[in-house]
Parts: structure tokens; C-alpha cells; sequence
């Protein structure tokens, strides 16, 4: 069921390149189709099989391609994150992990959705969530406290 959602994702994008002109298909359209070559990766990489992966692997580059043409920095360094993923389970190491980086990459995934959805939007709550996530992880436990509280009072004003 999931290939042929993908597979019909993939159809609806195709259609919608049809209908315009490539100079048309640029902006918030190229925008969509790397969401949706992202989002295929990930159902990929999710299902974990050695074929599936190698779809994932596929998809995330389609997406770094268009992330790139868009100049998203964001989304280019997560769909590289997950190709990391997949090529450690393909050589059966483990991904190498950088508490260091990994912080830095959590602030500005923050700040951007903050940016762009606001406080109160679920993605940006849940960044904030791995934020403090990241900041626990780097020995800083206060701040990380301090943003987990900040992200449970918004949470309760939006959730209830």
C-alpha cells in the first residue's frame, strides 16, 4: 500500500511538471517535489529492506538536488543525515555520532521552523523538543530543562 501511495505521489508531480513550462516549475513547486522525493526516501528507509534502501538512497539524492536548486540548507543536511544512515547499515558500522554537530544542526532546524511556523506550530514544538534533546546529550541540562519547560507551556496553550 505504501509503494502505491509513493508511486501515485510521484504520478501527481509528474502530471503537475507536464502542465507547466520549466520555468514555471521552480519556487514553491520544486519546493514540493523535494518534499516529496524527501518524504518517499524516508517510507524507504522506514520499510529497511536492502532493495528499499536503495530507493531511499535514490530519493534523498533527487531531494538534495532541488534542496540545493532552492538553496535549502535545512533540508539538504537532514536528507544527508539519513543517506549517512543507510550507507552505515549498508557497511554494517555504525553512523558516527557528534553530539557537537548534532546540537548545532538541532538550533538551526529551531530556528528555522521557528522562523517560518511560529512558536505554536506542532513542527516547531517538536524541534524544540529535540533541541533540548541535543542539549542534554552536550551536557547542558539546565538549558535544556529551561527549553522543555518553555515547550510544555506552549504545548498545553495549543493542545490544551
Amino acid at each position: 500500500e505504501g509503494d502505491q501511495i509513493c508511486f501515485k505521489m510521484v504520478s501527481i508531480i509528474d502530471e503537475m511538471k507536464s502542465d507547466h513550462s520549466q520555468s514555471e516549475w521552480s519556487g514553491e513547486f520544486m519546493k514540493m517535489e523535494a518534499v516529496v522525493m524527501y518524504v518517499i526516501g524516508l517510507f524507504h528507509m522506514n520499510v529497511g529492506s536492502e532493495e528499499s534502501l536503495q530507493e531511499a538512497l535514490e530519493y534523498f539524492g533527487s531531494a538534495i538536488y532541488l534542496f540545493t536548486l532552492l538553496g535549502d540548507e535545512i533540508n539538504i543536511i537532514s536528507a544527508k543525515k539519513n543517506i549517512a544512515k543507510i550507507e552505515a547499515k549498508f557497511s554494517g558500522g555504525e553512523i558516527s555520532h557528534d553530539e557537537g554537530n548534532d546540537l548545532e544542526f538541532s538550533k538551526r532546524q529551531y530556528k528555522y521552523w521557528l522562523g517560518k511556523l511560529g512558536e505554536q506550530h506542532p513542527i516547531t514544538i517538536r524541534r524544540g523538543e529535540l533541541l533540548a534533546h541535543a542539549l542534554y546529550c552536550s551536557n547542558q541540562g539546565v538549558a535544556a530543562e529551561r527549553l522543555l519547560a518553555k515547550m510544555a507551556a506552549i504545548s498545553r496553550q495549543v493542545h490544551g
